[in-house]
């Protein structure tokens, strides 16, 4: 065992001995902040929204997260705690239904955390997966009903959904934060949070029965770009030894730097007439309001949200953002048709309007491309982006494969999520982003007004199972599954999983050449 497993065990087994009972049959627990009460069923106990970290709220607000207060007597944790701020839709928009939603009651007071363990005891050293919700940093939660751990708890996890602050409570950036923060850095907040949370379960996860030296990060869309972001920083080192990214492997994260995040920081504090006390004093409802009157920025037409920035502190430099600082193994992959949905044109073309965009994103491999496609319809022209996009989403993930394997010593294994989930519009949607969660957790119980069947319940039991061997032992194979191979940069294959599972080359060959021309020539590819 080398010195740091040693160090997080001797640390877990600590907390576990000054534990005030085991939960088993009593759903009591003892962390760093004081006593828990949980619930329990036959095999999974659950314990909701847990305080992580010190509410960021007034003088909190826009600072790096402090630790969660020590209170007396025991605290109630069997049900979740608030959603960060966020515009709620929770009647469900275009492909995502209600139960792929942020639904509740919304606060700046939500650093919370909860846990699902099948544990009988503190110190059971089972493995643990942290899910890091997606919803492009402006929403999302950890109590959306398909993150709901139990039926992975059931089968040897300990399964724990985060909550971090998004949208400008997360990731504001401005000259006066910068000079106060004593590091030359501002925004991020919200991956600050993220980490406190990996220390918080570092700490304390042992009390549920989990090995603080076994923690596997996932997360999908904006969480999976949470997960690269973590896997980047030299923060998070030491936190996590595996890692799943679900709609998120990239080659390129130009992200806004610094200076970038502090003008917008500028424009909104200038929108309120106040400076920094004064931000911190705004109603929460009132911020929000003059985030949406931000101008526009006049290249794009669009209001730039404000996100992740390379801050100097969570990512140390420009190259940071896709630095591999903790290597670790890596399953990592995409949905068959992401971009269905998301896209505003999707489903609009035209032979001319899909010309055009092939000659404007695809310069110097737009001819062969429209030969190889050979458009005549706007029909067919619909069905060619359609094919298109996963064709160049599928050149993304090869692209970060081969640098992957270049830079890393631990194996990735690479996926894409065929399956088409029943449901409103499927024949439209396809494998649409993020429907891949839903099996993979194994909760198809989350969505019951989908037309589930058998192949879908058997595919669940397949996928998570892939999902719980890695989290297990950083190798998604195991007994009576297909077997999974790790990439290799001579052989760039991955796992096609839908009706059928099975390996398959990345892209035809004449696909890679033509990418590779792409590549070589300056152009990017697509963020899925």
């Amino acid at each position: 065992m080398n010195r740091k497993v040693f160090l997080m065990r001797l640390i877990g087994t600590i907390v576990v001995a000054t534990a005030a009972s085991a939960f088993a049959g009593t759903a009591a627990v003892t962390v760093s902040q004081g006593d828990l009460a949980g619930r329990s069923d036959a095999t999974v106990t659950s314990f909701l929204g847990i305080p992580y970290a010190a509410p960021p709220v007034g003088p909190g607000r826009w600072r790096p997260p402090q630790p969660a207060p020590k209170r007396e007597g025991v605290r109630a944790a069997s049900s979740f705690g608030p959603s960060c701020r966020q515009a709620l839709t929770p009647n469900g928009v275009a492909m995502w239904t209600p139960e792929y939603l942020t639904r509740g009651e919304i606060s700046e007071d939500c650093l919370t955390l909860s846990v699902w363990t099948s544990a009988k005891k503190p110190g059971a050293q089972l493995p643990v997966l942290v899910w890091i919700h997606g919803g492009g940093f402006v929403t999302g939660s950890g109590s959306v009903p398909i993150y709901d751990g139990r039926n992975l708890a059931s089968r040897g996890l300990v399964v724990v959904t985060v909550n971090y602050r998004l949208g400008v409570f997360g990731f504001l950036a401005h000259p006066a934060l910068t000079a106060e923060s004593g590091r030359d850095a501002s925004g991020n907040y919200g991956l600050l949070d993220q980490v406190a949370a990996l220390a918080w379960v570092r700490d304390n996860i042992a009390a549920f029965g989990g090995d603080p030296a076994r923690v596997t990060i996932a997360g999908q869309s904006a969480g999976a770009q949470s997960v690269h972001a973590l896997i980047a920083s030299p923060l998070a080192q030491g936190l996590f030894i595996r890692a799943i990214s679900q709609s998120g492997p990239r080659l390129h994260l130009d992200l806004p730097t610094l200076a970038q995040g502090e003008e917008l920081g500028k424009q909104l504090s200038a929108a309120a007439d106040t400076d920094l006390a004064g931000l911190r004093r705004m109603d929460a409802a009132q911020l929000e309001a003059l985030v949406a009157k931000l101008p526009l920025e006049p290249m794009t037409g669009q209001r730039r949200s404000i996100g992740p920035i390379v801050d100097g502190y969570f990512y140390p430099d420009a190259a940071a953002p896709t630095a591999n600082t903790n290597d670790v193994p890596v399953l990592a992959g995409r949905t068959a048709d992401e971009m269905n949905g998301l896209d505003p044109t999707f489903g609009k073309a035209t032979v001319v309007s899909w010309e055009q965009s092939v000659q404007r994103r695809y310069p110097g491999i737009a001819t062969d491309l429209l030969a190889v496609y050979g458009v005549r319809t706007d029909q067919e022209a619909n069905a060619a982006e359609r094919s298109l996009r996963s064709e160049a989403g599928r050149a993304a993930l090869l692209f970060w494969a081969r640098r992957r394997s270049a830079e890393s010593r631990q194996p990735s294994y690479l996926y894409s999520w065929n399956h088409v989930e029943p449901g409103p519009k499927s024949d439209v949607f396809g494998a649409f982003h993020s429907s891949d969660i839903p099996y993979v957790f194994d909760m198809l119980e989350a969505s019951p007004a989908r037309p589930f069947g058998p192949s879908d319940r058997a595919l669940a039991r397949r996928a998570s199972s892939y999902w719980v061997n890695f989290v297990k032992t950083g190798n998604p194979n195991g007994p009576g599954l297909p077997r999974w191979p790790a990439v290799d940069a001579t052989i760039p294959r991955l796992m096609e999983i839908g009706d059928e599972i099975e390996p398959a080359p990345i892209l035809p060959d004449g696909a890679i050449r033509r990418f590779d021309r792409f590549a070589a020539g300056g152009g990017r590819l697509p963020a899925f």
